[in-house]
C-alpha cells in the first residue's frame, strides 16, 4: 500500500521509476505515462545514464528503448571482454537477442520503434515457433542462448504451452526456470 500511495504522490523521476519497478515486481501493471515522463526527465543529464540503464533492466519498459539505443555502444569500464549494459537492456526489452552494435540497434529501431513491447514479444515468439517447427534440434540449441535474453515471466506461457511438450527443450527450460 505504501508504494501504491507513492505512485500518485512521487514527483522525483528517480523515485517514480523505483516505485514503478517495485510495483511491477509485485505484479501490478506499470503506469506507462509516469515511466515515460520519468525517463524523459532523467535523460536531460548524462549523470543519470547508469541509473536509467539499471532501471531499464528492471522495468523492461519500451520507454527506455530510444535512450538505450543512443548509449548502446558504451562499454562498462574495465571489463574484458567488453560488456554493454545498455545492449543487454535492449535485448531484455525487445527480445532481439541477436543484435549487436549501435548501428544495428539504430536500424532496428528505425523500423520497429513504433511497435509495442507486446508486439516485439509476439514477433520473437512467432519467429522462434517457426524455427522450432522447421528444425527442433537447432531451435533447442538456440534456446540455450536465448534463455539469458528471454528470462522473463511474460515468456512463461510460450515455454509451458509450446516448448515443454518437446523433450529436446527440457534441459534448456530447466536453465530458463533457474
Amino acid at each position: 500500500s505504501f508504494f501504491r500511495a507513492r505512485r500518485s504522490t512521487a514527483t522525483d523521476p528517480k523515485e517514480v521509476l523505483l516505485v514503478e519497478s517495485y510495483l511491477d515486481a509485485h505484479a501490478l501493471p506499470t503506469n506507462d505515462e509516469r515511466v515515460a515522463w520519468a525517463v524523459g526527465a532523467l535523460l536531460r543529464s548524462p549523470k543519470n545514464n547508469d541509473f536509467l540503464i539499471s532501471m531499464a533492466g528492471n522495468l523492461r519498459h519500451e520507454a527506455f528503448v530510444p535512450f538505450l539505443v543512443g548509449v548502446s555502444d558504451k562499454a562498462e569500464p574495465n571489463s574484458y571482454p567488453p560488456y554493454y549494459a545498455a545492449e543487454r537492456g535492449l535485448q531484455a526489452i525487445t527480445f532481439k537477442c541477436n543484435l549487436h552494435g549501435k548501428a544495428a540497434w539504430k536500424s532496428w529501431y528505425a523500423t520497429h520503434g513504433k511497435e509495442s513491447r507486446a508486439g516485439w514479444t509476439r514477433s520473437a515468439i512467432d519467429t522462434f515457433r517457426a524455427e522450432a517447427a522447421q528444425d527442433p534440434k537447432e531451435a533447442a540449441r538456440r534456446f540455450e542462448k536465448l534463455i539469458y535474453c528471454w528470462n522473463e515471466i511474460s515468456m512463461l506461457p510460450f515455454v509451458e504451452g509450446t516448448l515443454a511438450a518437446h523433450p529436446e527443450f527440457h534441459s534448456a527450460i530447466a536453465g530458463w526456470i533457474n
